[in-house]
């Protein structure tokens, strides 16, 4: 019997992982449909949520790309892409795509679609793209943090900035101005954050108040569609040591706690990063309109 040679081999395994990744996406095809009819239910529920993006489902170490068919009503695959670094298992994540021109995706890891909890966690990334192609460049744009991390060519800045979460008094003030917040004390509650704010210095409270409209704002319409859906709602984060995740629920209570003293504010996005920034901000009415292209779905 022949050896096969290395370079048969080599084909053998190729078509192998190319029937693999036809059956994959042949698979995923069915379920990327369902965001489509997910999207009819919980649009109403804010503009943001009104806007669809491409999916990028890692498969090893390539992207099986989606996007929306051209008549907009449902996502057809558009092409495989090289992954630009590896991704961790169970990804979650949403970040502009070379192969995509730059566009935002989604891009998670194939089990995503297997539960409920899972395509809302698509809309959770869905949100940060809309921040991506509004406002989100010019709005990093002001922060010192980031200038500074674009000078050093550090681009994972905003998963590892050194951010003092093991502080003792900031790991007591910050879930107890939350809790204030929540209790309906205010004036306390602004106090406290005043008090973090002069604690923190002006660079770790960029970075909290990038964290938390980022993020917050993400889990803030997270739980707006999990309550719709009446499924449990995500609140974790605060437990100690703080990490990062601290942000993604403290950013959502205190984004719930302003939009109640300034009804609409969640409507535009660069207003809403300036009233985390600075509550003392003077609101600006019912007039207030989406920063950015109109919210349509696209």
């Amino acid at each position: 019997m022949r050896k096969m040679t290395a370079a048969a081999v080599a084909a053998v395994i190729a078509l192998a992982a190319s029937a693999v990744a036809e059956d994959l996406k042949e698979s995923l095809a069915p379920k990327l449909q369902r965001i489509i009819g997910l999207q009819a239910e919980v649009g109403p529920l804010h503009p943001v949520l009104q806007n669809l993006y491409p999916v990028a489902v890692v498969d090893g170490d390539r992207f099986l790309i989606f996007d929306l068919d051209e008549s907009k009503t449902g996502y057809r695959f558009l092409k495989e892409a090289p992954v630009p670094m590896p991704m961790p298992k169970g990804v979650r994540a949403a970040f502009p795509l070379e192969a995509l021109d730059n566009r935002s995706a989604c891009v998670v890891s194939p089990e995503v679609f297997d539960s409920a909890r899972g395509y809302v966690t698509i809309f959770h990334e869905f949100v940060h793209c809309r921040q991506w192609e509004t406002v989100e460049p010019a709005l990093k744009g002001r922060l010192s943090i980031y200038r500074q991390a674009m000078e050093a060519g550090d681009y994972m800045w905003e998963l590892s900035y050194p951010f003092p979460y093991e502080n003792a008094e900031f790991a007591e003030d910050y879930p107890a101005a939350l809790d204030r917040m929540d209790r309906g004390d205010g004036p306390e509650a602004l106090r406290i954050r005043a008090r973090l704010k002069d604690l923190l210095g002006p660079e770790n409270y960029e970075y909290l108040c990038w964290q938390e409209w980022k993020e917050g704002f993400a889990r803030y319409l997270e739980n707006a569609i999990l309550r719709h859906l009446n499924m449990e709602e995500n609140h974790g984060g605060l437990a100690l040591p703080l990490t990062r995740v601290a942000f993604y629920e403290g950013g959502s209570r205190f984004i719930a706690f302003l939009e109640g003293r300034e009804n609409g504010l969640t409507l535009n996005l660069e207003t809403l990063f300036e009233r985390i920034a600075d509550p003392s901000g003077e609101p600006a009415g019912n007039s207030i309109r989406p920063t950015g292209p109109s919210p349509t779905t696209h």
